[in-house]
Order: structure tokens, then C-alpha cells, then sequence
């Protein structure tokens, strides 16, 4: 019984959260490099993909499932991750609107991933850091109680199953 593996869906708390985390490392990778002109490209993705994630944290932590967030049609979109958060009472972050709506293309079409034709126009790193850093402070509560609430009811659920391992099966 000890060796049983449980397979379950994990939390949608749990998943706010490591998206909360990944953004915020992304996010910070960023702030490290947003000075070396050599790593333009590599540092402008690294800020469009932390917004991208602390969007989709806000989202999981609303209740949006992980196969909704992988759906192509707001996959990539931060314009559409921005619209579905805001739906659902994202708090007020000033020009994030603006920032979604600059980099929708550019983080969808993979321009800051892959060579284009294309001379990208981007926000200063200072600029950037002025609309960002607000946004993950005003998550950060939000997507803690989530995290915790999940933490006490994924115990509170499972304890009949110890010693058992649980494997999240999504």
C-alpha cells in the first residue's frame, strides 16, 4: 500500500503559484540583463513571457483549468490573457493594457524567439520594470491565499490516502 502511486489533478492553487514563481524568475532574469544590448532579443522574451505567466497565474488562481490556458486562441495572446484577466477583476496596473497590447504580436508571432525580417521596437527596460514590477506585487497576494487555501484543502482531501504517493496526472 506504501509503494501505491494516486493519480489526481493538482490544485489549481498549486499551478497559480509555480506560474507566480516561474514569471517572477523570468521577470527577474530580466531585470539582469536589460543592459546588455547583446542579449536584446533573449531579454525582451524573458520580460514578455513573465507577463504572460503572471497573467496565467492570475487566471488559474480565478479558476481558469490548465486546458483552457493552453487553448491556441489565448495561448500566446497577452492581449487576450490582459482582456480575460480584467473579465475577472485583475487589479489596476497602469499602461499594462498598453504593454499587452505592444507585445501581443511580437510574443505570439515568437519574435523575440526566432530571426524576422522585422526591427522590433520595444519599451525601455525602465519603462518596462515601471509596469511590471507593480503587476507582480499586485498578484503577489492574491495568488498567496489562493496557494494556501489549496495547500490546506489538498491536505484536508487527501489525508485518508497517507501513506500513498499522489501523482498529479495534468
Amino acid at each position: 500500500m506504501e509503494d501505491e502511486v494516486v493519480e489526481m489533478p493538482e490544485p489549481l492553487g498549486f499551478h497559480a503559484k509555480e506560474l507566480f514563481h516561474r514569471g517572477s524568475e523570468y521577470f527577474e532574469a530580466f531585470k539582469i540583463t536589460k543592459d546588455d544590448e547583446r542579449l536584446k532579443y533573449p531579454t525582451y522574451f524573458l520580460l514578455v513571457h513573465s507577463i504572460e505567466l503572471f497573467l496565467k497565474s492570475f487566471l488559474a488562481a480565478k479558476g481558469v483549468t490548465k486546458r483552457e490556458l493552453k487553448k491556441a486562441d489565448i495561448r500566446h495572446d497577452l492581449e487576450k490573457l490582459y482582456e480575460r484577466c480584467n473579465e475577472l477583476g485583475l487589479p489596476k496596473v497602469s499602461y499594462l493594457r498598453d504593454f499587452t497590447r505592444e507585445f501581443k504580436d511580437k510574443n505570439s508571432d515568437h519574435d523575440f524567439r526566432y530571426p524576422t525580417s522585422f526591427i522590433l521596437r520595444v519599451p525601455s527596460p525602465k519603462l518596462c520594470i515601471e509596469v511590471v514590477d507593480p503587476l507582480r506585487e499586485a498578484l503577489r497576494p492574491i495568488i498567496s491565499e489562493v496557494a494556501l487555501r489549496a495547500q490546506i484543502d489538498f491536505a484536508a482531501e487527501t489525508f485518508h490516502l497517507r501513506p500513498r504517493k499522489i501523482r498529479f496526472s495534468d
